[in-house]
Order: C-alpha cells, then structure tokens, then sequence
C-alpha cells in the first residue's frame, strides 16, 4: 500500500513538471475596463483623463498584444515576466506600439509594473497598472508628447483574438481617413 501511495505521488509529480511553462505562468487574456490619466506637451500642457476606457489582451506565451480605442489604429505588443515567487498570479511587462521605430509618425513606450490576477482560475478579477510615453506628429503638421497612467481591470477572460503586429506599411487611404495614434489636446 505504502508503494502504490509513493509510485502515485511521484507520477503526480512527474506530470506536474511535464507541464508547459505557459499552463503555470500568468493569463491576462481577455477585456478591460479602466482609466489612463495622461499628462499632454504640444507647446501648452494639457492634462486629459479617459475614464471607461477598454483594452483588449490576448496572450500568446510571453508574448502579449493589446489593443485601446484611444489610442485608434495601434497594436501594442508586450514582453511579460512572471514573477519568480508568484508566476501565475503576477508579472511585469515592457510594451511598445508595433511598427515603432525612429522615423515613426506614432510611438510609444511602457512599462506594466503590476500584473496580477486571481489564483482562482474560475475568476476574471485582475490588474493591469502601467506607464507609457509617446509622441505623435498628426497629419496636420501638428506634434504633440506625453506620458499616461493606465489603470484597468479585467471584465472578461475571452480571448479577444489578437493575431499579432499588423503589417505596418501604411496605406495612403488610412493616413488620410483614420490617423493612427491619441486624441489631439
């Protein structure tokens, strides 16, 4: 008896070592609903809060992308790191606007320093804190710059289906009808 109890709990175990990291890393798939807070530089500042904001996550390994309506037109991707003493329930990520690079008409930068969910599976309870910077050169000529506190949490835990970074050549027709990046202040 005490052999069958001893070959049971190593097969246990076992099993639990051949796991996938990403079945015992953090989940973040899935909707928000939150508030950035920003701080605008166009020549004046301005300081403008977006309540009821939503974000939509989906999570692929390491790898996450999101996207807000109020920032029109961007897929943001994300770099998480679980936490070495709670990985299912909380990590860290840098994220950056797909297509950012330094000739870009929109970019931005962040940093979520608090991801955490519910170690109860069943739960949609989670937050999302971050910072971002960015700066925009609108289609107008006009420039403007500033940084965001994003505070969300979680509504839903469907996955929202993000394939990716979208090809980033951009297209004169949404240059012209939809420009990509934040509300002018």
């Amino acid at each position: 008896m005490r052999i069958r109890l001893i070959t049971l709990a190593m097969l246990h175990v076992a099993l639990i070592l051949m796991l996938p990291l990403s079945a015992i890393a953090i989940d973040l798939t899935g909707t928000w609903v939150g508030t950035q807070v920003c701080q605008y530089f166009s020549g004046t500042a301005a300081n403008p809060r977006f309540p009821d904001d939503v974000l939509t996550i989906s999570q692929k390994g390491a790898d996450l992308f999101f996207v807000t309506p109020l920032v029109n037109g961007v897929v943001f991707r994300a770099q998480v790191i679980d936490d070495a003493r709670s990985p299912s329930t909380k990590a860290q990520a840098v994220f950056i606007a797909c297509g950012t690079t330094d000739t870009s008409e929109y970019q931005e930068l962040g940093r979520a320093k608090k991801l955490e969910t519910s170690s109860n599976p069943s739960t949609v309870t989670a937050s999302f804190e971050a910072t971002s910077s960015f700066f925009q050169n609108d289609p107008d000529g006009s420039q403007f710059l500033g940084t965001c506190q994003w505070t969300y949490r979680r509504s839903s835990t469907a996955d929202p289906r993000i394939s990716g970074c979208p090809d980033t050549a951009p297209s004169a027709a949404s240059l012209t009808l939809h420009p990509v990046g934040r509300p002018h202040p």
